[in-house]
């Protein structure tokens, strides 16, 4: 039996207003009223009317609007993280139908349905917006737990944690975990949290922790329960109460000694608290491994913290995993140790029952081989004596094969698997890994001493399992790996320097992705129009091809390289299509010059941008040509990142990371928007800004002149750092070459540097004066309009260069150089955008901009 209750949060006490049984979970606000046939009630129905088709067709999140002013209705449908589009589709329909039955003229009303869904509606809007708005609703199970609660207690708020954290880290499309932990032989604790995806990190975090703390203050030691607020949802059990999704099963195998867990916690580490510095450095390594390794072939090592202080990391997943069951393996391992070693130093999770391992710990392990600890297990059934000779044989042979061929991986990959028959009806299956950091010989050492070891304790059973700290062997008379040619991590890519991992939908072979990416170059070659500039032409041309470059570089910019060790991959046309929804209006993020840019989802959850540039137009094909180009040898935190391109059926596409925040000009020049840029992060902006500047002149391989340095061409993450975006109109530099003339002047006016515009001449200078007058933008909070480069136009940057001295005396300026002066580096910074852009002296001097941004 279920009770509910509502709780009054306030800062001294949750007070018990009622209790009463219930099925749903309904809320009719009293904010206000309308009739039913208003403008208001019909715009209610109609937006209410088209949430089921789209949450489900959309991943199980939805937000539109509908009206105008006082008659404006906002809704949001959501369903849980397990339900099929099936169910999403049934339970929003189901739940509309009961907010109307039951909220029949309310303006806001919101349900958490007994089914998994969530349908909120109102005349305001509230997305993306922490809601308190009201109490929040509770439960709990009428049974109590009946002993061992302290126990309880500590194994239940570790997985709180982590399922909190978990559901929190989630993306813009999903924020949803679940998690389970075992506190006896015969029960496990699950749990589910969920908040509408449109929250941020913190916002989502605080929300799921305040209603755990809502859950304790009211139902502490009950067997159950859940609180549900408009912006999150919580809910746990003693039963499995949501789909559980796991792995490729492993064999079903017995322990032998002692474990029948998939876990080891060493328990003379030394033990640490949640809190500690260590515990600290812990989680964060952690919460990135999952995605870390199943980004990097299924191996990944990472370390975090100083001293005494460092933690170490390993995940690795069986290789023949899927990138997605490689993420989803990896977060369960990470999730059980959590829970179940949440103290010790040490810890390693066994491959016997999930197909991955991690371990950590606050010593180093990369790369050595250990022998010990030792855990086994086996099935309980024995070989029939009659065959038992046939199956000697066959097994011993098998197991040298398949330890040579383990152990002669590559450093990225060391996986064998292998099969031999012993009877017309019976075959085994074998498996065996070591961590790829192993030598070879260490590795065959590994997997030796495994073999030795379940010789001597599980010789002759139908299925075994040894897993060291290095390595494991696993064993069965029936198939528990993936069969054939096409695992995931058995192709050539693992003979390259990193393993070619394409997340944007699907893996491509070396040889494919080379063989695609230089159909990119050849057909940029066999399209070109633009005949000026027929020198950097050449020279752009040169690189594509993987061609000498001619002038002042003799390095060969060789494409194979390139692209092997960059990973750059070509995209299918399909996968983006079906991301942007074939390019609908709805996805549009803005218009370029060359053409329009859209945002894209995935098939797993990874957001993206798409420019889709001018199908005629010969500038866009010169665009393409220089983004691809350049992304081979440009890698720097502060220029936006490009995931990958397509040349398909006329189609010319450009794939880079999503930013949250768009483009700084938004935050500057939007009358909504600027407060958001506290002088903190405006003086962050500009000096990522400097070191993305200085990277491509400066410290890049290639010497780069930018050419287009403009507000909208810095886009934010979402911690508001900034990126430079846009190389389509980027010039490469030999490092000896000074400057160049162009008879083709492109770029933005107001930010060209007046030798450009008027003569065609441009250098790194050129981009200095650029960001002098971005920098200017940035204090002031003013948009550099109207500037011609005449001698006495007036705009803002004239009018500042024309003021020597920055005093109260000027009101137009007083108000914001009043606060830079108490703020960080403030007349440094008006100096030195002024030493950027002024025309009228003509003093800038090479990065010398830069240099001084870099020492605030």
């Amino acid at each position: 039996m279920w009770v509910k209750f509502t709780a009054l949060s306030s800062i001294l006490s949750h007070l018990l207003l009622s209790i009463s049984l219930v099925e749903a979970f309904i809320r009719c606000y009293d904010t206000g009223n309308f009739t039913i046939n208003s403008t208001y009630g019909k715009n209610r129905d109609l937006i209410l009317a088209s949430l089921p088709p789209n949450v489900s067709a959309k991943g199980g999140f939805f937000t539109a609007n509908v009206g105008q002013n006082a008659y404006k209705v906002y809704a949001l449908g959501m369903c849980r993280g397990d339900s099929s589009r099936d169910d999403c589709y049934k339970c929003v329909n189901s739940t509309i139908h009961d907010l109307k039955a039951n909220c029949p003229n309310q303006k806001e009303a919101l349900s958490w349905e007994g089914q998994p869904c969530h349908v909120h509606y109102a005349d305001r809007s509230f997305y993306g917006t922490l809601e308190e708005l009201g109490n929040p609703e509770a439960g709990y199970n009428t049974g109590d737990i009946k002993s061992n609660l302290t126990e309880f207690d500590t194994i239940w708020e570790s997985l709180m944690d982590t399922v909190v954290r978990n559901a929190s880290n989630g993306s813009s499309t999903l924020k949803y975990a679940t998690g389970e932990a075992d506190f006896t032989v015969f029960q496990k604790i699950y749990a589910l949290m969920q908040c509408t995806p449109d929250l941020s990190h913190e916002d989502c975090d605080s929300c799921l922790r305040q209603s755990v703390s809502n859950y304790e203050s009211c139902c502490h030691g009950k067997q159950g329960g859940y609180v549900t607020r408009p912006s999150c949802y919580f809910r746990w059990d003693l039963y499995p109460f949501y789909s559980i999704t796991t792995p490729s099963p492993s064999p079903d195998i017995k322990g032998i000694n002692l474990t029948y867990q998939s876990f080891r916690c060493y328990n003379d580490s030394g033990s640490f608290t949640t809190s500690s510095t260590y515990g600290k450095n812990l989680d964060h390594i952690l919460d990135s491994l999952p995605h870390n390794v199943s980004e990097n072939g299924g191996f990944y090592e990472a370390i975090g913290g100083q001293d005494s202080n460092k933690a170490y990391a390993l995940g690795m997943c069986r290789g023949d995993l899927s990138k997605g069951d490689c993420y989803r393996c990896v977060s369960s391992s990470v999730n059980d140790l959590r829970v179940k070693c949440f103290h010790w130093k040490e810890a390693v999770s066994l491959a016997v029952l999930r197909p991955c391992i991690v371990h950590y710990a606050n010593r180093t392990f990369f790369g050595n081989l250990e022998v010990e600890p030792t855990d086994a297990a086996h099935n309980n059934e024995s070989i029939k004596s009659d065959v038992l000779t046939k199956f000697e044989m066959a097994w011993d042979g098998l197991v040298v094969s398949l330890r040579r061929n383990a152990s002669n991986g590559s450093s990225k990959f060391k996986y064998a698997t292998e099969e031999a028959k012993f009877t017309e009806s019976q075959t085994i299956y074998a498996l065996m890994q070591c961590t790829p950091d192993l030598s070879q010989e260490n590795c065959w050492t590994c997997l030796k001493r495994a073999t030795e070891t379940h010789n001597d304790c599980c010789r002759a059973k139908q299925g075994g399992f040894v897993q060291k700290p290095n390595c494991y062997f696993l064993w069965d008379l029936h198939p528990f790996y993936a069969l054939g040619p096409d695992n995931t991590f058995t192709k050539d890519e693992t003979k390259q320097n990193k393993p070619i991992w394409i997340p944007l939908g699907g893996s491509l072979s070396a040889t494919l992705g080379l063989a695609l990416f230089s159909a990119c170059g050849f057909f940029i070659w066999r399209r070109r129009n633009v005949q000026e500039d027929k020198g950097q032409e050449v020279r752009l041309l040169d690189l594509v091809m993987g061609s000498v470059p001619r002038g002042n570089s003799s390095e060969n910019f060789d494409l194979q390289n390139i692209g092997r060790s960059q990973e750059f991959p070509s995209i299918q046309l399909n996968i983006l299509q079906a991301a942007t929804n074939n390019f609908c209006d709805e996805n549009k993020l803005g218009q370029g010059g060359f053409g329009p840019v859209y945002k894209g989802t995935l098939a797993d959850g990874k957001e993206i941008a798409v420019k889709r540039l001018s199908r005629t137009s010969g500038q866009g094909l010169l665009e393409f040509k220089n983004e691809v180009m350049l992304i081979a040898k440009l890698q720097h935190r502060n220029l936006v990142r490009l995931l990958g391109c397509c040349l398909e059926k006329n189609e010319k596409l450009l794939v880079y990371e999503f930013m949250p925040n768009k483009s700084l000009d938004i935050f500057l020049f939007d009358s909504s928007l600027p407060a958001q840029l506290v002088w903190q992060k405006r003086f962050n902006i500009i000096k990522g800004t400097a070191r993305g500047i200085m990277y491509l002149h400066e410290d890049s391989r290639l010497r780069i002149i930018h050419r287009d340095l403009k507000a909208s061409n810095v886009l934010l993450d979402h911690e508001m750092n900034p990126k430079i975006s846009d190389f389509g109109m980027a010039k490469i530099f030999g490092r000896d070459q000074n400057e160049a003339n162009t008879n083709r002047v492109v770029g933005t006016y107001g930010y060209m540097a007046p030798e450009y515009a008027m003569e065609g001449l441009f250098s790194v200078k050129s981009d200095v004066f650029s960001f002098g007058v971005l920098l200017l933008e940035i204090i002031s909070g003013k948009r550099n309009n109207g500037f011609h480069l005449s001698e006495c136009g007036e705009s803002l940057l004239t009018f500042n260069c024309r003021r020597g001295n920055y005093g109260p005396k000027e009101k137009e300026w007083s108000y914001w150089i009043s606060i830079l002066l108490s703020r960080v580096c403030p007349m440094r910074c008006l100096n030195a955008s002024k030493l950027g852009y002024c025309a009228c002296n003509q003093i800038r001097q090479t990065d010398q901009l830069c240099q001084q941004w870099l020492q605030c």
